[in-house]
């Protein structure tokens, strides 16, 4: 039976530990440390254009770069290679 109340005894101090810690969670909720509703919304709101502004400056650089990172001809080794001849059950190899 010892070993029960040593356990209910540690189980206390972890209930009493979340409910301190609960109670923590929402004095700081309601409290000025994390503003109004309204001030997060306005916050918020601020980001998204500024991220939008940013997305609208980098988005046609984005997009010149990258067609001219990739030359419309196709290499020489990439039309040298036939995938299905590698391929040991494929209906070309039957015959053979």
């Amino acid at each position: 039976m010892p070993e029960l109340q040593g356990s209910r005894r540690n189980l206390q101090i972890a209930i009493a530990a979340m409910v301190v810690a609960d109670l923590i969670a929402v004095g700081v909720l309601f409290s000025p440390l994390v503003g109004s509703a309204e001030s997060r919304r306005i916050s918020m709101s601020e980001l998204s254009v500024g991220l939008q502004r940013k997305r609208a400056k980098s988005s046609p650089s984005a997009t010149s770069t990258k067609k001219s990172r990739w030359p419309g001809i196709r290499s020489a080794s990439s039309t040298r290679i036939d995938l299905r001849s590698a391929i040991p059950n494929s209906p070309r190899n039957w015959g053979s």
